[in-house]
C-alpha cells in the first residue's frame, strides 16, 4: 500500500469535507455544517506515507443486494495530485482487513459516478481497467474475491 488509511467512524465535517461534499458534480451533499457529524462507521482519511491529507474514503454495505459501495474524493488541499482513484484500486485488496467480515461473503464492489462528473470519462475506463463491469443502472460492479 502507497497510502494510509485511518479510520474515522462518524467524522466532524471539517472544511474540507464539506467543500468535497457539496460539489454539485461528484457528490452534491446538500447542505452541510462544519462541526457537523457525518454518519459514516467507515470513513477513512487516506494519507501519503508523510502523513499528507490526499482525501477521503468510504463504506456502506447494502446486505439486500450484497454490494460494498465505496465513495472516494481527493481533498481540495490535494488538488493537484494524480493517481489517487488509481490507487485506492491497487489497495482494495489491503483495505478489506479495515471492513467487517461479514460483508465479504459473495459480495461485489459498487462504485457510482454522477453523470455530470466531468472526470466520468475517464473514471469509467479506469473502472473498467481494473475489473468494474458496468451495470443497467450505470453503476460499476466488481465481484470481491
Amino acid at each position: 500500500m502507497i497510502y494510509t488509511y485511518h479510520k474515522r467512524p462518524k467524522p466532524v465535517i471539517n472544511q474540507n469535507i464539506k467543500i468535497l461534499l457539496q460539489n454539485p458534480k461528484t457528490f452534491g451533499g446538500g447542505h452541510l455544517n462544519v462541526g457537523d457529524e457525518l454518519d459514516y462507521e467507515y470513513f477513512f482519511e487516506v494519507k501519503d506515507l508523510n502523513s499528507n491529507l490526499l482525501g477521503f474514503l468510504w463504506f456502506e454495505f447494502n446486505s439486500q443486494n450484497n454490494t460494498i459501495e465505496f465513495n472516494l474524493g481527493k481533498s481540495p488541499s490535494a488538488n493537484k495530485f494524480r493517481g489517487f482513484t488509481q490507487s485506492i484500486l491497487n489497495d482494495l485488496d489491503d483495505i478489506k482487513n479495515y471492513l467487517p467480515r461479514e460483508w465479504f461473503n459473495n459480495s461485489s464492489w459498487l462504485v457510482g459516478i454522477k453523470c455530470i462528473n466531468p472526470n466520468r470519462e475517464n473514471l469509467e475506463q479506469l473502472l473498467i481497467s481494473n475489473g468494474f463491469e458496468e451495470n443497467v443502472n450505470q453503476d460499476f460492479l466488481k465481484p470481491i474475491n
